[in-house]
């Protein structure tokens, strides 16, 4: 009896193991897909987008991968610009955004396979619409902080990706004041690091310090 009893609870870890397994297997893999002609920027880009999505949708995988100029393939994210062009025959997918900074987003929802394709007129373009959109999917950045929501029970929606823009001014500076002891007069690296990565993802294209000689972060 006590036999027959541990046969049957090893045959029940056995089916319980293989449950998991088969969970887990089927948990989608999305790969966010940079050419390997792609600068740093563009290689940041896919980085920060594979982060943040994993943090919000837990019930899909995000990774990076850097490959050469490829056909459209399932549950994949192509990143890229007119230079260096993330998909063969891009021209025939979408429209190459002209204006400096200038993006543009494109999905493709099939029966069995979904991907997208960001374009940016220019690597910088490229992290900046990694970053509209998180704040179209309801990520918030701010100076002093990033606030990221949570999906546990919803997929990637591959249809959000549908969207363009372009700056309306190319210089768009922030400026950080330095007259008082709570300020950046008393930043360390790491906090000037985080500013300064902040009005990125806030779309600035840079930064704006101003401070005598006898200030504590000169």
């Amino acid at each position: 009896m006590k036999s027959t009893l541990r046969i049957s609870l090893r045959f029940l870890t056995v089916i319980l193991l293989f449950f998991q397994v088969s969970t887990l297997s089927a948990k989608d893999h999305i790969n966010i897909i940079v050419s390997d002609r792609a600068g740093s920027v563009e290689q940041y880009a896919a980085w920060e987008l594979a982060r943040y999505l994993n943090q919000m949708y837990p019930g899909s995988s995000f990774g990076t991968s850097i490959k050469k100029v490829m056909k459209l393939s399932r549950f994949n994210i192509h990143l890229g610009t007119a230079q260096n062009p993330p998909l063969v025959n891009l021209e025939k997918w979408l429209e190459i955004p002209k204006v400096p900074g200038g993006y543009i987003a494109k999905s493709s929802i099939g029966p069995k396979s979904k991907l997208a394709v960001i374009v940016g007129a220019d690597s910088r373009a490229v992290l900046q619409a990694v970053y509209a959109l998180l704040e179209k999917l309801g990520c918030g950045f701010y100076l002093s902080y990033t606030q990221v929501p949570n999906y546990p029970d919803q997929s990637f929606p591959f249809e959000s990706m549908n969207f363009e823009d372009a700056p309306v001014f190319p210089e768009r500076i922030v400026f950080n004041w330095h007259n008082f002891l709570s300020s950046c007069a008393t930043w360390d690296l790491p906090q000037w690091q985080q500013w300064i990565d902040q009005s990125c993802r806030m779309r600035y294209s840079g930064v704006m310090v101003h401070a005598y000689g006898n200030n504590p972060m000169v």
